[in-house]
Order: structure tokens, then C-alpha cells, then sequence
């Protein structure tokens, strides 16, 4: 993962010195928080404006402890929650709810493009190695700092699935159920967003 707050009392600490009025307690879960959770919002709402509704409506949600964090869950996955029930039910309010297949048409074939995947979500055939390691590339600032724009590039489906998995670290169940997507099309929204991000990334280390 790219961020963290650390473990889950760290977690439930910064929160509810943020809630006590604790401004820099509120700057690190903003900073941490607020970009996925805009990610998340714009799977169900296309309108800029809505959505930064969405997020001041959860953030204020949030801090005044009108929804309690008992901590069974990673503060994210908590907040992640509150977003995709306000975004739904906005998009249902606004009636401006795009079907997934709309918004990522390539998912017409995604079954047969998740069976090239085990069970476990591995691909079969994995892809040629780098002729860089990753790990060396992602260590430069640069990198890190292009692989976000890549990323905020990439379409709306596969954005959400690549942020609440590679940079969130989020469990498959629970992306399926915040992005409203089977197994298999979140197999293909990873498969394909991860391929146009390694292009990319490739393509800017030449």
C-alpha cells in the first residue's frame, strides 16, 4: 500500500482525536482518506459536484460521530462503506446511476477473459518480466509520483478496483461489494487496469 494510519487502534486513536476537534488529527485521515473515497464515489455518480457532495456529507458523518467506528474493520473499509451507501443512494435520488456495463463496455467479454485467472486470482500465464524491477522503479519518487497520474487516468471501473486493491488494500469480498461488481468482472477491471498501468510505467521509464 502507498498510504497507511497504521493498525487499527492507531486508527480508532486518530479518529477520535479528530472528532475531539484535533485539526492535524483531521488533515492525516483527510489526506489518507479522501482521495479513495472520491474514487468510490465516482463508481456510482458521474457529476463532480454530487460527488464532492457525497464526500462533505460522509466527512461530516464522520467527525461528528454520527456513524461510530467500533474498529471490527479497517477504518477505511468502514468509511469506504458510508461512501458507496451515500453515492447509491444519491445516484437513486438523481436517478443518474450509470450500469457498470455502460461506464466499462470492454466487460462484455469478461468471462471469457476471468477465466484466464486461477481461483486464488492469479493469472494462468504470467506476463513477461520487467526488463526493470518493479520494486526499484516504484522506489524512486518520480515513479510514484506518475504512477498516480496513470492511475487517475485510467477508466472510473478500473481506477476504483486498482485503488481499493493494489493502493487500499481492501479484500476482493469487500471491493466487490463497495463497487457493486462480481469476482470475475473485479478479476478483469484488475487484470486490465494493472496491464495499462505496467504499459504506462514501462513506457515512462524508457
Amino acid at each position: 500500500m502507498l498510504a497507511t494510519l497504521g493498525g487499527p487502534p492507531q486508527e480508532r486513536e486518530t479518529l477520535q482525536r479528530a472528532q475531539a476537534g484535533d485539526a492535524a488529527a483531521f488533515a492525516a485521515l483527510h489526506r489518507r482518506l479522501h482521495r479513495p473515497m472520491g474514487v468510490v464515489a465516482a463508481r456510482y455518480l458521474r457529476d463532480p459536484e454530487a460527488i464532492a457532495e457525497v464526500l462533505q456529507d460522509v466527512w461530516e458523518a464522520v467527525i461528528r460521530g454520527q456513524a461510530a467506528f467500533e474498529g471490527r474493520s479497517k477504518l477505511s473499509t468502514w468509511v469506504f462503506s458510508i461512501v458507496a451507501n451515500k453515492a447509491r443512494s444519491r445516484a437513486s435520488r438523481d436517478q443518474r446511476w450509470t450500469p457498470l456495463s455502460a461506464v466499462e463496455p470492454e466487460l462484455a467479454g469478461a468471462d471469457s477473459l476471468a477465466d484466464q485467472f486461477r481461483a486464488d486470482g492469479h493469472w494462468l500465464v504470467a506476463p513477461a518480466p520487467w526488463t526493470r524491477r518493479a520494486d526499484e522503479l516504484l522506489a524512486e519518487r518520480s515513479a510514484i509520483r506518475a504512477l498516480r497520474g496513470f492511475l487517475e487516468a485510467l477508466p472510473a471501473a478500473q481506477r476504483a478496483a486498482v485503488t481499493l486493491r493494489d493502493v487500499e488494500g481492501e479484500d476482493p469480498a469487500t471491493i466487490c461489494a463497495l463497487l457493486g461488481v462480481s469476482d470475475g468482472n473485479l478479476r478483469v477491471l484488475l487484470h486490465r487496469g494493472r496491464l495499462r498501468l505496467r504499459a504506462q510505467l514501462e513506457e515512462w521509464a524508457r
